[in-house]
């Protein structure tokens, strides 16, 4: 039997208020399933593959051919679209395995020579352990999931990831609401870039 409208309704409430909170402050297991959820109902995944996002302009000005670590990385988008000079090698990574599957498909499919130095993780990013230093750190819309002390522990971790002269970039949209991040960066690291597109923030600092 169908759900009525109304039953339907009050479901979408009660999870785009509840995930979010499950996201930041549950712990690993049970914020993994809830990713996995979304994951399998087709949100946060690309359908348009060769769409480019409009960070991998600023990611091409950064990595210099280095390293390119992508943190929160949903279906490999960023590894799939950036040109492939400007990096030696990419590690996406993602508490999905639903997003990391898809993201290797694609690679595989449509992109085979990048598979050589491309590689997607599933892991917690919180307690990801890179294995070399990064040119780029990117978190696209994946920091803010995190609650205030881990945001600033997890920054404080890779920031030793970085190679001298290494860039974080982190692109975050509803910038009101996620202002007290833009603050702690601000207090404590060195800003290089610093744009505003709408509701969207770009920073680049280390």
């Amino acid at each position: 039997m169908k759900c009525p409208a109304s039953v339907q309704k009050l479901s979408y409430v009660l999870c785009s208020w509840i995930f979010p909170l499950l996201k930041r402050w549950s712990p690993p297991g049970i914020k993994k399933l809830v990713w996995e959820r979304e994951f399998e109902q087709g949100k946060w995944l690309h359908p348009d593959h060769m769409k480019r996002p409009l960070i991998c302009e600023w990611i091409e000005k950064y990595c210099g051919g280095g390293v390119l670590l992508d943190l929160g990385c949903s279906d490999g988008i960023i590894g799939l679209t950036v040109e492939e000079g400007c990096y030696k090698s990419y590690t996406g990574v993602d508490i999905s395995d639903i997003a990391i599957e898809k993201a290797t498909i694609e690679c595989k499919r449509y992109f085979p020579r990048r598979m050589e130095k491309n590689q997607f993780v599933t892991r917690d990013i919180a307690k990801y352990i890179p294995s070399v230093k990064a040119d780029v750190v990117l978190f696209r819309e994946s920091l803010y999931y995190f609650n205030h002390v881990q945001a600033r522990k997890i920054l404080a971790k890779y920031r030793q990831f970085l190679v001298e002269d290494g860039v974080f970039i982190v692109v975050m949209g509803d910038i009101k609401r996620h202002q007290w991040i833009v603050d702690h960066i601000e207090a404590h690291y060195r800003i290089i870039e610093k744009s505003l597109l709408g509701d969207t923030i770009i920073l680049i600092f280390n």
